[in-house]
C-alpha cells in the first residue's frame, strides 16, 4: 500500500481547552513536513472545539460522543494517511525533532516500534522538568500502519490501559520495540490526567494482563506439542 505522507499524529481531546492550544503549536512545528494532525474531539463539554478553530485549515478534525480514548484513536487512525502513526495526547508536548529521530530509527533499524524519553512537569511549574526516562507509554510511541493493522484496534472496552493492552498483543506477535535515548515527549501531570480522572479504571491493567495470559495459554494449549 501507498501512503501519500509519512507520519500521522494522533490526538484525542477531552476538555482539553486548557492545554490543546500549546500541544498543536508543538506538533505543527515538526522539522519533519511530511506530515498531518488529526484531532478527535471525543464529547468535550468545555471550550476545547473553539480552541481548535484557529488550527482547523492545518488539521483534520472529527467529533464524537464521549466513548473514550481508545474509540478516539481508532477513528482517528481510520482516517490517516500516513505510513506511520504516533500517539499524542492533548495535554503533552513534543520537541520539534520528535518526527524526525522517531522516523530515522524506524527506517534505519528492525524495530516495528519506536519509543523515547520524556521528561515530566508540574502543571503549576513548567520550567521544571524531571529526570529523563524512558517513555514506553502512548505519548512516547511510533509505529507503522501495517503493524497497527496487524495487532488491531485499541479495544474501546477499557478506559484505561488500552496501551498497555496493545502492546502486549504486539509483543505476543512477535514484534519488535526500540528505545531511543532522544527526548521525543514532555509530558504534563496536572490533577485532570486520565490516570488520576478514572481511578475507579485502574482495574483495566489487571483485565489486560489476565487478557494476555489467557492468550498465551490458548496457543500453548492448542500448539502441536501440547496435543502430541
Amino acid at each position: 500500500m501507498k501512503y501519500p505522507i509519512k507520519v500521522s499524529t494522533i490526538i484525542p481531546a477531552y476538555n482539553a481547552e486548557s492545554f490543546i492550544g500549546t500541544c498543536l503549536d508543538a506538533v505543527l512545528a515538526q522539522t519533519e513536513t511530511s506530515a498531518e494532525c488529526i484531532v478527535v474531539n471525543d464529547g468535550s463539554t468545555d471550550g476545547t472545539r473553539e480552541c481548535l478553530e484557529p488550527y482547523l485549515s492545518r488539521i483534520t478534525y472529527l467529533e464524537q460522543e464521549n466513548k473514550g480514548v481508545s474509540a478516539a484513536r481508532n477513528l482517528a487512525i481510520q482516517h490517516a494517511r500516513g505510513r506511520y502513526l504516533t500517539l499524542v495526547d492533548a495535554d503533552d508536548i513534543v520537541p520539534e525533532n520528535r518526527f524526525e529521530k522517531m522516523l530515522t530509527a524506524l527506517e534505519t533499524t528492525d524495530a516495528d516500534m519506536v519509543f523515547g524519553h520524556m521528561r515530566q512537569f508540574e502543571e503549576h511549574a513548567p520550567s521544571v522538568f524531571s529526570e529523563l526516562q524512558p517513555a514506553v507509554m502512548p505519548g512516547g510511541s511510533m509505529f507503522s500502519r501495517e503493524v497497527f493493522d496487524r495487532v488491531g484496534p485499541f479495544d474501546p472496552a477499557l478506559k484505561l490501559a488500552e496501551f498497555l493492552d496493545w502492546l502486549l498483543k504486539f509483543r505476543e506477535q512477535g514484534f519488535k520495540e526500540l528505545i531511543i535515548p532522544d527526548v521525543v515527549l514532555y509530558r504534563r501531570i496536572h490533577s485532570d490526567n486520565i490516570g488520576t480522572r478514572m481511578k475507579e479504571s485502574r482495574v483495566d491493567y489487571v483485565r489486560a494482563l489476565k487478557a494476555s495470559m489467557d492468550r498465551k495459554r490458548a496457543r500453548k494449549s492448542n500448539s502441536p506439542e501440547s496435543s502430541g
